[in-house]
Parts: structure tokens; sequence; C-alpha cells
């Protein structure tokens, strides 16, 4: 596997696809290790664990397809330190170089939730970014019932007071173009918002999740749900699934 991607477009990809640190997802069970696949100038990035799945799509200078696993927060500081047009070779070591620079790091054999990370990525294979969503898609033998668009900016201001409460679980609540985010600990304790939404569609639902999801968006976020349903987050070159919570 051969491509070139700009240090900074990188860094920040690494970054966000291990669900971890200044934009990452907490309360999850994900690995540092990530899989990456080339297919023309689509490179893909994926992680995964049992209830949480982030995959990012970017655009490179692709000249020669394939897959590869390894260890992203080990190579991030690298490529932060890095300036310019990154060149990728995967082979029997991943080989990153910048300039006249380069650092190799070793292959990972298999990603520990690689079964989980193959059949989201099967089952999202048809899931594309929508200007104006409109198609509810499906998720396995069934198809979400609801979509609207938010701004990550919102989302993270009412995800950020959701947060005080401390209950690390929350709730979306979404009626008639109208969707109200929630969480508490006890009928006096509890935070609550209505989300200024567009684009919104479908049937009424409700879900609850655990962690903050919001960090891993930047701009326009498409929400697909359904009741007890798996959430469904698009942006423009990425996508989220997080498995309901369960009482």
């Amino acid at each position: 596997m051969k491509f070139n991607i700009d240090n900074k477009i990188l860094e920040r990809a690494l970054d966000d696809i291990q669900g971890k640190g200044k934009y990452g997802v907490t309360n999850s069970s994900l690995d540092n290790t990530i899989y990456i696949s080339l297919e023309g100038n689509l490179l893909e990035l994926w992680n995964a664990d049992s209830t949480l799945s982030l995959n990012i799509n970017l655009e490179v200078d692709g000249e020669e397809d394939g897959d590869f696993i390894f260890d992203a927060k080990y190579l991030l500081p690298f490529v932060k330190k890095f300036s310019g047009v990154c060149s990728f070779v995967a082979e029997d070591t991943l080989q990153v170089s910048c300039n006249s620079q380069q650092v190799i790091v070793p292959r990972i054999i298999t990603h520990s939730n690689m079964n989980a990370i193959t059949r989201i990525k099967g089952m999202l294979e048809h899931v594309s970014y929508e200007e104006e969503p409109e198609t509810l898609f499906m998720f396995g033998p069934s198809k979400y019932e609801a979509v609207f668009t938010i701004h990550s900016e919102d989302f993270k201001k009412t995800m950020g007071l959701c947060e005080l409460i401390k209950s690390g679980v929350y709730r979306l609540d979404y009626a008639e173009e109208a969707a109200v985010i929630s969480s508490q600990t006890s009928a006096s304790n509890r935070y609550l918002e209505s989300m200024a939404i567009s684009n919104a569609s479908g049937d009424a639902a409700v879900v609850e999740w655990s962690g903050p999801l919001h960090k891993f968006f930047d701009g326009k976020i498409n929400v697909y749900l359904r009741d007890d349903f798996p959430l469904l987050l698009v942006g423009e070159d990425r996508r989220l699934i997080r498995a309901p919570h369960v009482s």
C-alpha cells in the first residue's frame, strides 16, 4: 500500500480515530490499534469495540491499494513533528516519510475487534453523507425511522452542559421535527435542551447512549435514529455508530 497525505490532515485523523484525547470519545474500550485500507484515492480508517465504531474517509494521493493495521498512538507523536506531505509505504512494516525524516513502525497482525470492524464496514457500505438528508438507511434488516441535521458546535455546547450532570448516559427524544437532548441521575438532577435542527423528517423516536460522542465531529452532522436502535451519526468525512444504552 502506498499513498501521500498532508501531515496536518493525517494528524487530526489519527487523533480522532483512537476515540481518545482532545477530540475523543471517552467511556469506551477502543484500541490504539487502527485498521486502514486504500482503494484508489480513498483512504478509510477504522476503529471499533463491542459497542462503538468509528470511521474516517480521506481523499489522498493513492499509488498502490492495500490495507494495514498499526498502533496509531505510537505513530502520532512523529506525525505531529512532521511538516508537509507524508508518504506512506506499507508492506511488512509501515514507513512514513516527510522531507528528510522517516519513521518505521511494525505491522500488527490483527485488530482486537477486527470482526466488529468487518461486520460494521459491510453494514455501512451504502451509508454516505447527504447535504440535505433524505435517505433513511437500512442497518441490518431494519431501517432508520428519522433523520435530522445538527451543527457540531451546537451539539458540543449542549453535550458539554449534559456532562455536568455526571450521569454518563444521554437521551435523545425526537418528535414533530424537534429534538431534545437530556441527561439525569434523578428527577431532581437533570439537564435538558431543545436542539436547533434542520432537514428533519421521519417518525418519533427515542434513543439513549453512553459516552460523549460529540467531539468526533466538526461541521454538520446528520443524525439517524430509531427506537432502541444503534445511533448513527454521519459527517462529511466520517461516520460513527453507537449501540443503545441498556439500563
